[in-house]
């Protein structure tokens, strides 16, 4: 990983202001390599600042989707996930339309029942969108979504899995979301860090979700809901995963972390390798919007 970074080096971009309030105001919160990542003194938002560009950002991708479907391990405790998280959001909304945004191989979106569901994706990388449309006939649209032209289509559900902490504008992108809703439809933001967990306060720059070449802003419902509340949302439920997930082993978990805390008392957080799964992690949330 560490040529990686070294590669990517030289597409930084340039420092921006805070994504939520416009202020200029920050102090360092971690710092992995030469990206840190900026809190904002006025709201509190945390994103990498400056990050890596566009042109960087696509030769970072060029290879990553690729290797997350050959990791079978991954793709086993993911599809655990998947129904998981269908079953949360099941229990707002059963059936309609529904938009993934970023919705990779479609593994995700074969979860909702065709019969129930009118099912569409849309996917920036053209092997995933391929594979989608092959192994489970779901219609997929190539493209990044803050480009495309959706006409007049409405949904009833839209999907952010994994997606919006890679945003480079996730403001935009979610007023975006906003337009293509029908009323009283419901946005469902889930495998998001969240930055309020413990793990991120403790373990900072080695919480295992702190990868800051994918990962640009870090969220907590309370942030999300203030990017979202202008366009008219409100927020309906949100749930930590932890427990019942297949990254969870409770009594190794938590041994794990109280030996990191000492460790980082005494000053040694150098040689902690990274973090643990735990609750409050991931951002699992529905809002519903109102015209």
């Amino acid at each position: 990983m560490e040529e990686v970074y070294k590669r990517l080096k030289k597409y930084i971009d340039k420092k921006r202001n805070c994504i939520i309030c416009g202020s200029n105001k920050f102090y360092l919160w971690g710092r992995l390599y030469y990206l840190g990542a900026l809190r904002c003194r006025g709201c509190g938002m945390v994103s990498v600042n400056p990050h890596i560009n566009e042109d960087g950002l696509k030769i970072f991708y060029g290879t990553y989707l690729r290797n997350r479907f050959e990791n079978k391990v991954l793709c086993h405790d993911r599809k655990i996930m998947y129904k998981l998280e269908y079953e949360f959001i099941n229990k707002f909304i059963s059936r309609g339309s529904v938009l993934d945004l970023g919705c990779s191989g479609g593994f995700f979106l074969n979860e909702f029942d065709r019969r129930k569901w009118k099912r569409k994706g849309i996917e920036i990388d053209s092997n995933a969108a391929h594979y989608a449309k092959k192994k489970f006939g779901i219609e997929v649209i190539e493209g990044d979504f803050s480009d495309l032209d959706l006409g007049k289509e409405k949904f009833d559900l839209v999907v952010l899995r994994g997606v919006i902490e890679h945003c480079i504008e996730p403001g935009s992108y979610l007023k975006k979301c906003a337009s293509i809703l029908r009323n009283k439809g419901m946005l469902f933001i889930t495998a998001t860090p969240n930055i309020e967990s413990f793990c991120a306060e403790v373990y900072r720059e080695k919480w295992r979700l702190f990868t800051p070449i994918e990962h640009l802003h870090f969220f907590s419902v309370d942030l999300l809901d203030k990017i979202l509340h202008p366009f008219g949302f409100e927020l309906v439920e949100k749930k930590y995963f932890y427990e019942e997930t297949p990254y969870a082993n409770l009594p190794r978990d938590y041994e794990k972390m109280k030996r990191d805390i000492l460790l980082i008392a005494k000053g040694r957080r150098d040689i902690i390798k990274d973090s643990v799964p735990f609750w409050g992690n991931m951002i699992t949330a529905v809002w519903t919007i109102k015209k």
